[in-house]
This record gives structure tokens, C-alpha cells and sequence, in this order.
């Protein structure tokens, strides 16, 4: 009658008997569902005085299938694909979503690189972002916001008033100075490390270029990807706020024509590495280089 499948019909089916609506009973080769008296006939009055389980179970059961969303769709603190069902999307941009500080300004090039850690496809992610309210986008500047983005949205940049350059000016100069601190940060070697604040334990890493790293361990940690097992169970025990990720020391750009930044950074390597306490730390080898997994 409904012209639909017979899967679409049970699974509706099962859901109807969770609720208590339906029961159902084997006759032979058949289930028969019947309406639930019991249920049907309970007054308003009766029903809102139910207690509240019920939705504490609904929410454990969106926790569980983001959880699954992830583990489908994420390897190695990496996006397979983008799933097609809108819910799942929003699971997977939910994660996107927060690589970005409320607050904070992201030139284009620095929102690229951010997603292309996780995803080839940055042009897919960075226009969904914006296009589901996560992002908003004016001459070629991101922000995050929490809701969808407004035409009516004001922004006290491109005012203009009396006695300073207009609004189209300060644009083009803040912009300037955001994209020249990002190709700073893109090419600035050093150590890094990330810490459980409860428990003190440590994750000491360096890196060539530490714009990368610490936003690829963030991420890997959030979707439930990061290869370090032990330091993934602590980070779903304790949560995101009881960890801090921190750069310790940068190897500023030197135009001395012997200076070696490898040769630096070595250096740094050794003496971080013998600070460690061997006995909290995450850190599963001598070498503290951070080297991610590679792109398939």
C-alpha cells in the first residue's frame, strides 16, 4: 500500500516495537505486528509524567553512531571519503569543523593546508564548511561561527570612519600580515608536545615544519584514528579539555649561509629527548621526529 521496500518497511517496523507502539509474534513463516493497547491508551497527563531515560538513551545512541560514522569513514587520522547521507556528512564536518578557534581569522591557504591534512579534497570541505554555517567566508578570509552565515551579518572590519583608512583597506592590510604570519609558520622548524594534564604524561615531537603536526595529532585524537593506542584511550577517557598542545621551541629563520636548520633541529632533538621521563611518556622510541603517515 505504502510502495515501499520490505527492508524500509521492517526496519520502521523495529523501530515502532522500540518505542512500545507495536508488538509483534511468530505465526509459522510470518512476524505479525499488532497495535500496543498498553501504551496507546496512556493519557497526556500519563506520558509526560514518564521519566526521562528514555532520552539519555536516545543521546548514547547518537554518540554510538557518530562513533560508527568514524570508524567507517576516517583510517589513520585520515577522511576516506565524504560520506553521501546528510547525517553522517555532518558527523565528519562536525570533526573538520573543529580544527578552527572560534574567534580567530584563517587566510585561504592556511584553511587548505588544515584540511588537505586530513582530506586531498579541500576545496569539497572547505565549501561544505561554509556552506553548512561552520565557516564564513569574506574576500577570502574564514572564520568559524556557530551558526549559518547571514547577509546581515556585520562585520566591524569593513566599517568605515572618520580619521582611519576604510574598511576595504584594513581588509587588504590585515590580510596581508595573516598570509605572510602563515608562510612564517608553514616553514618553521621545532619541538613540540602534548600533554595530559591529569596524569602529567607527555608526547614529545619535532618537526621541520610545525604548522602540520600538532594540528594532525589534534585531529587524529578527535576522530579516534591516532596510531599511539595508549595515548588515544587516554585522550576518549579524559576528553579534549585535559589535554594541551603546545609548541616549546621554534628554530627562527637564520640568514646565515652556514646555518643548517637539519643540523639545528638535530640538536634540539637530543636534548628534549633526554629531558623525557621514561616513565610517563607516550612516546614509544628514542627518535622524537614526527613523521605522518603517508597519503595513499
Amino acid at each position: 500500500m505504502l510502495g515501499l521496500a520490505p527492508s524500509t518497511i521492517s526496519f520502521h517496523l523495529k523501530k515502532l516495537v522500540e518505542a512500545n507502539l507495536v508488538t509483534p509474534s511468530r505465526d509459522q513463516y510470518y512476524m505479525v505486528y499488532r497495535l500496543a493497547p498498553a501504551t496507546l491508551e496512556l493519557t497526556l497527563a500519563e506520558l509526560v509524567r514518564i521519566e526521562q531515560p528514555a532520552f539519555a538513551d536516545r543521546s548514547d545512541r547518537l554518540r554510538l553512531d557518530g562513533e560508527r560514522v568514524m570508524a567507517t569513514f576516517f583510517e589513520g587520522g585520515r577522511l576516506t571519503k565524504m560520506p553521501a547521507q546528510k547525517r553522517k556528512r555532518e558527523v565528519v564536518l562536525d570533526q573538520f569543523a573543529a580544527l578552527f578557534e572560534p574567534g580567530n581569522i584563517y587566510p585561504e591557504p592556511l584553511v587548505n593546508e588544515m584540511i588537505t591534512a586530513a582530506f586531498e579534497d579541500y576545496c569539497l570541505i572547505r565549501r561544505l564548511l561554509v556552506d553548512e554555517g561552520y565557516l564564513v567566508r569574506e574576500r577570502g578570509m574564514y572564520s568559524r561561527t556557530g551558526k549559518p552565515p547571514s547577509s546581515a551579518l556585520r562585520n566591524p572590519i569593513t566599517e568605515t570612519s572618520a580619521g582611519r583608512p576604510n574598511g576595504e583597506d584594513i581588509m587588504k592590510t590585515e590580510s596581508k600580515t595573516l598570509r605572510e604570519e602563515y608562510k612564517l609558520r608553514e616553514t618553521t622548524a621545532g619541538i613540540f608536545r602534548v600533554v595530559n594534564n591529569v596524569t602529567g604524561t607527555v608526547f614529545l615531537g619535532s618537526a621541520l615544519n610545525l604548522h602540520g603536526p600538532l594540528n594532525r595529532i589534534e585531529f587524529g585524537l578527535n576522530v579516534g584514528s591516532f596510531e599511539n593506542q595508549r595515548m588515544q584511550e587516554d585522550f576518549r577517557r579524559y576528553g579534549r579539555e585535559n589535554f594541551s598542545f603546545e609548541v616549546l621551541e621554534r628554530i627562527e629563520p637564520c640568514q646565515d649561509p652556514d646555518f643548517d636548520v637539519e643540523r639545528e633541529l638535530a640538536r634540539l632533538e637530543e636534548r628534549y629527548a633526554a629531558s623525557l621521563d621514561r616513565g610517563n611518556t607516550y612516546n614509544e622510541k628514542d627518535d622524537i621526529r614526527f613523521m605522518p603517515r603517508r597519503r595513499r
